[in-house]
């Protein structure tokens, strides 16, 4: 999984909300990646200037992930393993969750889902993927 999606193009669901808050005014800053996964999200982030808290519930995801990430930016990223449930999550300014949110057992989603509002700042922004009701995973 994760060195075929460490090959996959940035997501342009992610750069469109980078460059949103962008024009909004918010630029750099600290960010979260809830469910960094392979490292995309992480990696869009710190390139756009963030400094990157990413989480992850499989240890091998932290440590794939830091392979990834250039040496002149890893002072820039700080690594956690375990969910949203279970990490302390920084005060952010951007809060990305690609596709990790939905597969939260349903009783976990309203302890992740808090934890990730507390932890934005006053006119921070919050960015993620959920799947829509037709979609094949849907509950």
């Amino acid at each position: 999984f994760y060195a075929v999606t460490a090959r996959n193009p940035p997501r342009q669901f992610l750069q469109r909300a980078i460059e949103a808050a962008s024009a909004a005014g918010l630029s750099g800053g600290q960010a979260i990646d809830v469910g960094a996964g392979g490292g995309r999200g992480t990696r869009q982030l710190l390139d756009a200037g963030f400094k990157v808290h990413a989480i992850d519930p499989d240890p091998a995801s932290v440590l794939h992930l830091l392979a990834q990430v250039p040496l002149e930016q890893i002072g820039q990223l700080t690594l956690g393993a375990g969910s949203a449930t279970e990490q302390a999550l920084p005060p952010s300014d951007f809060v990305w969750a690609g596709l990790s949110l939905p597969y939260l057992a349903a009783g976990d989603f309203a302890l992740a889902w808090r934890r990730i509002d507390q932890a934005i700042e006053p006119g921070g922004w919050f960015a993620g993927d959920f799947f829509g009701p037709r979609h094949h995973a849907a509950k």
